[in-house]
């Protein structure tokens, strides 16, 4: 994310949002000072892992997310 982050800001954009579903406090903090806005909807504390709080967290194929990817770009 903080690649995404520096990446994007290399644009120069009007303004950057970063929206993620759950994440541990301390790394809410630190990306809040990186963008103009952040939205975490649950930060637990304790946090275990990302994956703990989905109901279906199972990997992507690379392929799958190439042609979501493609798809999207038509």
């Amino acid at each position: 994310m903080l690649a995404a982050i520096r990446s994007l800001r290399r644009g120069d954009p009007a303004h950057l949002m970063v929206a993620v579903p759950v994440a541990p406090q301390p790394t809410c903090e630190a990306l809040r000072n990186r963008v103009d806005e952040l939205i975490c909807l649950l930060t637990p504390d304790p946090f275990f892992a990302v994956g703990v709080y989905y109901v279906d967290f199972r990997p992507i194929a690379d392929e799958e997310v190439k042609r979501l990817l493609a798809e999207r770009a038509r």
